[in-house]
This record gives C-alpha cells, structure tokens and sequence, in this order.
C-alpha cells in the first residue's frame, strides 16, 4: 500500500513541476507585456488562461497532499511495528540465554535499535 501511494505521489510530481513552470511562464509573459495585453484589451484571456493553469495547479497540489497525510500515519505505524518487534525479539533472545550474557545481549539490543531508527 504504501508503494501504491508514494508511486502515485511521485508521478505526479513532475506534473506539479511542469504546471509550475507553465504558471510562471504565463505571469512573466503577463508581466512583460502588459501594454499589449492592454492595447488589446485581453485581460480577461489573459486572467482565464492563468486561471486554468492556477486550478489545475492547486488540484494536484491537493491531492498529492492528501496522499502524503495518508501516507504519514502509514509510516510511522510501520515504524512503531518494527521497534516492538525489534524489543519483543530482543527480550525473547535476552531471557533465553544464561545471566551472566544477559547484560552484553541487552546492550547489543539497544545498539541494534539506535541503528534501525
């Protein structure tokens, strides 16, 4: 599950980094030729085509934010799992062994944890 939404969340990257780009290209053109745009009397294209573009952008930017806010909890819940699991692993290898290897065992442990997180 969580391939299939970082998957999707990258591909539309380049999307986001395209209607960017379009965006921008569309206010410098804007901005450089505003007395044509006015002896023309096409601010109102002008004002629809930055439009379009500034919906399109603000969708996909929506979407793949609400991606990555369900891919967060997603993680972290994958997190925890795997620190419980290295504890529980841990303790059951730890009460195995005589007491006197306890003690390196435990700090082997929490090495071992240090380095997953």
């Amino acid at each position: 599950m969580t391939t299939v939404l970082m998957t999707l969340a990258f591909s539309k990257q380049s999307l986001i980094q395209g209607l960017t780009d379009k965006l921008n290209s569309i206010t410098r053109e804007s901005l450089t030729g505003i007395r044509v745009v006015r002896v023309y009397n096409a601010e109102d294209y002008q004002n629809e085509k930055f439009a379009a573009v500034n919906d399109e952008l603000t969708r996909l930017n929506l979407f793949v934010n609400r991606l990555m806010a369900i891919l967060n909890p997603i993680m972290m819940g994958i997190s925890s799992g795997l620190s419980v699991a290295i504890y529980w692993i841990g303790a059951y290898v730890i009460n195995d062994v005589a007491p006197i290897a306890r003690l390196p065992l435990f700090s082997d442990m929490i090495v071992f944890m240090s380095y997953a997180m």
